[in-house]
């Protein structure tokens, strides 16, 4: 009995298998002709509609209809699309389409111009002035820059000058030197002044001659050893050897470095300070290569300082750098700025901002262009609510102004405003317009019926 009723329950399940087995093949077999009838269908509808496309007569107030979603199926009768079975929509065959398809002109009525916010203004030349804007550094100007050099060997017994920074008027005295030179020098001036006092009245004229050649040949050694006239005529009054000598200052500047201190021995010719004369610096800019093309020495400069509020200085440039700067590739300018208020200071960063004059151009907003990937466009209103796009050729930039070398005359109406909406509003246009008889789609066949296959299965 047991067994038995195995075999049963077996028996049952088998043909509860072989019957679902059945069941899907049966679906199966349903879907694969639902596909077919379709893809049937969307054929036919698609060479029906190209049929019609190819045949019937243009006429420019024709209506034609268009799949919202499907921009480039188009009937000349109500239907549905063959892609996606949206109830096609009316539209009217665009007017003025060249035979590659461009939009050759737009017509808007007042109300739509309003709404657009269309806005015109006449094509014009004007001068041009092209601003660049840069980064500059204070720095000193090399031709006010001086170094004090100690004449002699010796000691330096006394700085008058201690610090950096400090002030330094010409002929101040900047330290007392002692040197065996100097004492003997002064000796040997001495006695030459002695002896040309004795035979300066002498009958043979080669004997006074000889001596007033010795005694100013030991004066200009003393002078050439750093005293002044001053201190050697004291010295040929008073008859006294020194073995300290101030040494006086040969210039006027700012202490930006100091290379002694007391007590310190020096060699003729040493650097004991080095001088700048701040109430005139230079300003040096870097200018990127691209920039370069239109400097000329002489041309504007304005000069802004963040530490002054940006307070402006206007100067010119003064010199133009021979090369570029080999790390960073742009090319430095200078400008002198007279700093006689002490307000700028060397290493200072400052902005700077170049005008040059590029003379009589036609210039536009930047809002007028449309720019695209391989033209540039501009509308025209040829007459009242009449827009014709027309490709232009792009110069200089000036601010918010672009400079137009071609494609314009002087006092075309150029749309500056709601160029964009023009735009959209033709290539909306003439999305659907690609009927022409003489061209048959036979690419956009194609692709319509691989969507329609690879989207629509069930």
């Amino acid at each position: 009995m047991r067994i038995n009723l195995n075999r049963k329950i077996l028996l049952l399940l088998t043909l509860f298998s072989l019957f679902q087995a059945c069941n899907k093949e049966d679906d199966k077999k349903d879907d694969t002709k639902k596909e077919n009838s379709f893809k049937i269908q969307s054929d036919k509808a698609l060479i029906d509609t190209n049929k019609e496309k190819t045949e019937h007569k243009h006429n420019d107030a024709e209506e034609l209809y268009t799949c919202p979603m499907h921009p480039s199926v188009i009937s000349n009768k109500p239907g549905s699309c063959p892609i996606c079975g949206m109830t096609l929509v009316k539209k009217i065959k665009p007017k003025n389409i060249d035979s590659k398809g461009n939009m050759k002109e737009i017509s808007l009525s007042s109300s739509q111009k309003i709404m657009a916010n269309v806005k015109v203004e006449k094509a014009k030349y004007e001068n041009m002035i092209k601003e660049i804007d840069a980064v500059g550094k204070v720095t000193f100007d090399e031709k006010k820059m001086y170094r004090l050099s100690s004449w002699i060997a010796g000691r330096i017994n006394k700085l008058y000058i201690n610090t950096t920074g400090a002030n330094i008027s010409k002929g101040e005295k900047i330290f007392d030197i002692y040197s065996p030179e100097i004492f003997s020098a002064q000796q040997e001036f001495l006695q030459a002044n002695e002896s040309y006092l004795k035979l300066k009245d002498s009958k043979f004229n080669d004997i006074s001659q000889s001596a007033k050649e010795i005694l100013e040949s030991s004066k200009q050694k003393l002078l050439l050893m750093g005293l002044t006239e001053n201190q050697v005529n004291n010295l040929k009054t008073s008859k006294k050897t020194e073995p300290n000598i101030p040494i006086f200052s040969s210039e006027s500047g700012t202490v930006i470095k100091k290379n002694v201190v007391k007590g310190q021995y020096v060699q003729a010719g040493e650097s004991t300070f080095e001088l700048a004369d701040l109430s005139n610096l230079w300003v040096e800019g870097n200018i990127n290569e691209q920039d370069i093309k239109d400097l000329k020495v002489n041309q504007d400069v304005i000069i802004t300082s963040s530490s002054f509020n940006d307070e402006i200085i206007e100067t010119k440039i003064d010199y133009i750098y021979p090369m570029l700067e080999s790390d960073s590739k742009s090319l430095k300018i200078r400008m002198n700025v007279d700093n006689m208020s002490k307000k700028l200071k060397p290493e200072m960063s400052v902005k700077l901002k170049i005008k040059i004059n590029l003379g009589k151009k036609m210039l536009l907003p930047k809002t007028a262009v449309i720019i695209t990937g391989k033209k540039n466009i501009v509308w025209v209103e040829e007459k009242e609510g009449i827009y014709t796009p027309k490709n232009i050729k792009i110069g200089e930039i000036n601010g918010d102004n672009y400079s137009i070398t071609s494609g314009l005359k002087e006092n075309d109406n150029v749309v500056v405003s709601g160029g964009y909406l023009l735009d959209s509003e033709s290539e909306i246009k003439t999305a659907g317009s690609q009927h022409n008889h003489d061209q048959k789609p036979k690419n956009q066949v194609k692709s319509e019926k691989d969507i329609g296959m690879s989207n629509m299965k069930m």
